[in-house]
């Protein structure tokens, strides 16, 4: 029975583990990305010194799009086993604290 269950719990870190792979490189595979919109929007900003592309280099490097996909990946994980899943787009806090501080943002 031990084994059995050893066995299973390999196989589901296994299949998670191939499963976030694949998705992550179906996205890193797209042909726009949300980078890019960002990058075009703050380019865009009259009050802007960067051109779009110097706004796509940094925001590439920020979210680690500038490697490629497999170190990419690996870092990813490496942020996700430490907790560190990056920062809300929409409220521009780290993923982490937003369960703490939501109910000050959108009170019940």
């Amino acid at each position: 029975m031990r084994n059995f269950i050893l066995r299973r719990l390999f196989l589901g870190l296994f299949i998670t583990f191939f499963g976030a792979m694949l998705v992550y490189t179906v996205i890193r595979s797209l042909p726009s990305s949300y980078v890019e919109t960002v990058a075009r929007q703050r380019a865009t900003n009259p009050l802007s010194t960067k051109t779009y592309q110097e706004w796509l280099d940094q925001l590439n490097e920020v979210y680690g799009l500038d490697k490629g996909i497999i170190p990419g990946f690996m870092g990813w994980v490496g942020n996700a086993v430490r907790g560190n899943f990056g920062d809300s787009w929409h409220f521009g806090i780290p993923v982490s604290y937003t369960h703490l501080t939501l109910p000050t943002i959108y009170p019940v």
